[in-house]
């Protein structure tokens, strides 16, 4: 499991909390998983559109053997993320997704102590 400070704006303002992303790479570097984010403070939409402070999305996605690229998706979301899996073993992500409720988020994933 990773965790990382959730930072952007949506449709309702800005956006700050923590999200979670919990992965599975197999050995061609298909991932299946899970994001989740919370905020106290700031609200998103679900896939159906409530106003919610936490919500979690099953994804799917790639990571590209040569630069260590990552592609994700969300289901039932027309947004994608990019990223990139760093040296140290943590990943950036940038969340865009248009549409009747916009959002951009970035978020520095760091794998959580055991």
């Amino acid at each position: 499991m990773n965790s990382a400070q959730n930072i952007g704006f949506n449709s309702i303002g800005k956006h700050v909390g923590t999200s979670m992303l919990s992965i599975n790479v197999d050995n061609d570097g298909v991932i299946t998983g899970t994001r989740s984010w919370e905020s106290p403070t700031h609200s998103g939409h679900t896939d159906d559109g409530k106003v919610t402070k936490a919500h979690a999305e099953k994804i799917i996605g790639v990571v590209d053997p040569f630069d260590c690229e990552i592609g994700l998706a969300e289901y039932d979301e027309p947004g994608i993320y990019r990223g990139r899996l760093l040296p140290d073993g943590s990943i950036d992500m940038i969340l865009l997704q248009s549409g009747n409720k916009p959002v951009a988020i970035r978020n520095h994933y760091k794998k959580n102590k055991q």
